[in-house]
């Protein structure tokens, strides 16, 4: 039985269900892009920083993602759909594709370091079983000097 070899095999199958995880996360999930919108004194769709706690209700953007509700200040019912001017759009899409990049950075570099982290784990307990039990860096098994073992016959 050889227990390091053992080690490596765990290591290996927790890193690659680590990174099939992270890849299941980063392509199901949906980055939150928080925006509220109000009518102007025009009545044109426009960004506003906040609804300053008048009635507001979520709403879907035509022309972004399906799952990309936004806020609506103004009223406490809307429709299910607004329509903002290209400009808006343009905007709010880049807002969705920067916090997308965001996600994918925070967990890429998160299983970046959580496996660093666990070969480093992995490596520490090895060298110090390895030095308890007398076998060499690099090696699984201690080797016996052949002289200790062998008797010469004279």
């Amino acid at each position: 039985m050889n227990i390091f070899e053992g080690a490596r095999r765990i290591v290996k199958v927790v890193a690659v269900f680590s990174i099939a995880c992270v890849a299941l996360v980063v392509g199901t999930t949906k980055p939150n892009v928080y925006a509220s919108y109000a009518l102007d004194d025009n009545k044109n769709v426009k960004q506003v920083s906040n609804c300053n706690g008048q009635a507001s209700f979520y709403t879907h953007v035509k022309g972004t993602p399906k799952w990309n509700d936004v806020h609506f200040c103004g009223w406490s019912e809307g429709p299910d759909e607004i329509e903002l001017s290209n400009d808006e759009v343009v905007r709010l899409n880049d807002a969705i594709s920067a916090r997308r990049m965001e996600q994918i950075g925070e967990a890429v570099s998160g299983t970046i370091v959580g496996l660093l982290m666990t070969w480093g784990i992995v490596w520490a307990i090895g060298y110090i079983v390895r030095g308890f039990l007398g076998i060499p860096r690099g090696q699984d098994y201690r080797i016996e000097s052949l002289s200790k073992n062998t008797e010469v016959n004279t």
